[in-house]
């Protein structure tokens, strides 16, 4: 990175770098401070580090059943180490096998130079549009750099430093796919051991009962003729099927769905975000006013909840809201839906046919959730 020796403002030095990179490297060639320069390139990874941990580190954790900590550092990892190795190490290996003489030193600091001001980048790059235009941008001005720096200091012609410049995108394009696959394998396996945690179900004098260990944990009993849908079966490979459970459970959702009685499905969510001290599903502000908005909120113009009438009930240990008169737009049938508290931390969200309610309400009665779920 260059140093301010001879009086140039920083702006004047950028723009010379930019506009008339050969005449600046010619300047500034063997005077570089490559402390400085890593210095700023510890800034600039630092803030790309940031902008992944709070924006996609976040999907990325729950997508792939990945701690965000684990995540964010193997992320760090990724942009401190293999940022290095393919930004500088592997362009100038390429180009010593090439002929050119120049001196890694310089390579880092003239290319830190041009990141230098562009700390803050990672940030910008995740606004829409904006994002992608800076990106283009960014990665336009980096390979100007590195190209000048080839040909002017490591004494290397126009076809072989564009032959260096590919070699290292080839290079470092497969190391990334690498990791990338990595961390999917990572995931994919994370979520299918979780996955591999079964519900267990076992049989009762009326039909069967229903424990899973994941959010938190939660059980309840369920009637003949019901048998609950193998995911695994929802496709033609049920590897897939395992996938989307896991995805649906890791996704803050224990999905179960029951079929055999009446016309569709019996679906009931779990999820430690439906219950909470602050939500009493019995209060008739909550049930009513409160919960029908948040259908209606939710739902768009796929529902109409304009006769919805929503009910507390106590059933059991649970405290519930029912809501009636629910009426998909595009085919007219009806639907109820159930939403309670199971737990002082955890609840539970249903949707059912109206035929089928009965049932529904037989089951909520066993629903049990967290430490009062039972094996």
């Amino acid at each position: 990175m260059a140093t301010r020796d001879d009086g140039m403002g920083f702006i004047e030095d950028y723009q010379e770098l930019l506009l008339r990179p050969r005449a600046h490297m010619k300047k500034r060639a063997g005077k570089n401070s490559v402390a400085q320069a890593f210095l700023a390139y510890l800034l600039i990874a630092g803030f790309s580090v940031l902008a992944f941990g709070l924006g996609t580190g976040q999907t990325l954790s729950k997508l792939l059943n990945i701690g965000q900590f684990e995540l964010v550092a193997a992320y760090a990892a990724y942009v401190f180490v293999l940022g290095l190795l393919t930004n500088f190490v592997v362009p100038h290996l390429i180009a010593g096998a090439l002929g050119g003489k120049g001196r890694i030193s310089d390579l880092f600091a003239f290319v830190v130079e041009y990141q230098a001001p562009l700390f803050f980048f990672p940030l910008v790059a995740f606004i829409p549009c904006v994002g992608g235009l800076a990106s283009l941008a960014y990665v336009a001005g980096l390979y100007w750099i590195l190209y000048n720096v080839l040909e002017e200091l490591y004494g290397l012609s126009l076809k072989r430093s564009i032959a260096t410049i590919v070699a290292s995108l080839v290079v470092s394009g497969v190391l990334t796919l690498i990791i990338i696959g990595a961390f999917f394998l990572l995931g994919a396996s994370s979520m299918l051991a979780s996955n591999a945690s079964a519900p267990i179900i076992t049989q009762t004098a009326t039909g069967h009962h229903y424990y899973s260990q994941l959010q938190g944990g939660y059980s309840f009993d369920y009637p003949a003729p019901l048998e609950t849908v193998d995911f695994g079966k929802m496709t033609n490979e049920s590897t897939l099927g395992k996938l989307l459970q896991a995805m649906m459970s890791n996704n803050q959702f224990g999905t179960v769905m029951l079929t055999g009685s009446g016309s569709g499905a019996t679906t009931i969510m779990f999820s430690p975000d439906l219950g909470s001290d602050e939500i009493d599903f019995s209060d008739s502000q909550m049930c009513n006013a409160d919960l029908v908005d948040a259908m209606a909120s939710r739902q768009g113009v796929k529902y109409d909840v304009g006769e919805a009438t929503a009910t507390p009930w106590n059933m059991g240990p649970n405290k519930v809201c029912v809501i009636t008169g629910i009426k998909n737009r595009s085919d007219g049938k009806s639907m109820n839906v159930m939403a309670g508290n199971c737990g002082k931390k955890n609840g539970f969200f249903a949707g059912v046919a109206p035929e089928n309610y009965a049932t529904l309400e037989e089951i909520a009665m066993t629903i049990r959730c967290g430490a009062n779920a039972t094996k």
